[in-house]
């Protein structure tokens, strides 16, 4: 806990315990996620019976996605041995046309480091600039993480590469 009096240096705390960001995608100081609390730790240690389990059938949702040719469609993410899939982040140049389709759809999306870590406001005195990493820059340009979580059925996959399909194969408006 802080307790403070000044509005500003209120702010920067609340933003270095969530990794230096207000709101996920821009980071102005280099800081902490830190918020996991006695309470939290203790319905952990129940979990964690569970967390097997819960991987194997997160790989096996991985596979399903694979299984119904999202790789067609979108890069995958590559499987190594012991990957759970705590996200799973595919690739695609067409990723603003099938994240609007997914959200239309009222499917869950997402996208994480929209703005690479070299050019965010906290690692500015590195001295990097646009351009400086091509491949960064595309990959912060072309990542989705689609719906996969311990449990999701078939049919909710198939409904989610459907969706897929149907904005790549849209004609270009």
């Amino acid at each position: 806990m802080a307790i403070r009096d000044d509005e500003e240096l209120a702010e920067r705390i609340r933003m270095l315990r969530f990794h230096g960001s207000k709101a996920k995608k821009t980071f102005e100081y280099v800081g902490v996620n830190s918020r996991l609390d006695e309470l939290q730790a203790a319905v952990l240690r129940i979990f964690l019976r569970q967390i097997d389990g819960w991987n194997a059938l997160r790989r096996e949702a991985a596979a399903r996605y694979a299984e119904l040719g999202l790789g067609e469609l979108v890069e995958l993410p590559e499987d190594a041995r012991g990957h759970v899939y705590h996200l799973f982040v595919t690739r695609s140049g067409e990723r603003d046309r099938i994240a609007e389709a997914l959200g239309a759809a009222g499917i869950g999306h997402a996208s994480h480091y929209v703005v690479p870590l070299h050019l965010q406001p906290a690692l500015a005195y590195l001295g990097y600039r646009e351009g400086d990493l091509p491949e960064t820059e595309r990959a912060a340009r072309e990542n989705l993480c689609l719906p996969l979580w311990a449990g999701i059925s078939a049919e909710q996959q198939e409904r989610v590469v459907d969706t897929v399909r149907a904005a790549v194969r849209a004609p270009v408006a």
